[in-house]
């Protein structure tokens, strides 16, 4: 079995969802009973929801204040800096930035989703 996702154990106990995102993640005990999810999927599962748009309304942390991103999902608990905290607080010491969600916005566009999807 894999290390623990979330704080990098190496005595993870199962498997688990992430909850509100498609994606299972080796646990650790100490992460199970925290209720903590690893960072990395939050975070990419928080910028998917943001807009370049929701930059230019409502600043630099446009997840913040309950208009674009759901209260839920900036509660849930995760792992960073050797410490446990909410995804608000990590997104406050790993912000995600405009041009990552330019970049993101960018490589979407290049991309031909639909001609993938005749394909199968």
């Amino acid at each position: 079995m894999t290390n623990c996702e979330t704080c990098g154990s190496t005595e993870p106990i199962g498997v688990c969802c992430v909850p509100g995102v498609p994606y299972s993640a080796a646990y650790c005990g100490k992460c199970f009973a925290e209720d903590a999810s690893p960072f990395g999927i939050l975070r990419a599962n928080i910028s998917c929801c943001l807009s370049t748009k929701a930059f230019d309304d409502f600043g630099e942390f446009p997840w913040e204040g309950g208009q674009v991103i759901a209260e839920w999902a900036l509660e849930e608990r995760t792992y960073l800096d050797g410490r446990y905290m909410t995804m608000k607080e990590a997104l406050r010491i790993k912000p995600i930035t405009r041009i990552e969600i330019e970049e993101f916005d960018r490589m979407c566009s290049e991309h031909d989703f639909k001609a993938e999807m005749d394909e199968e």
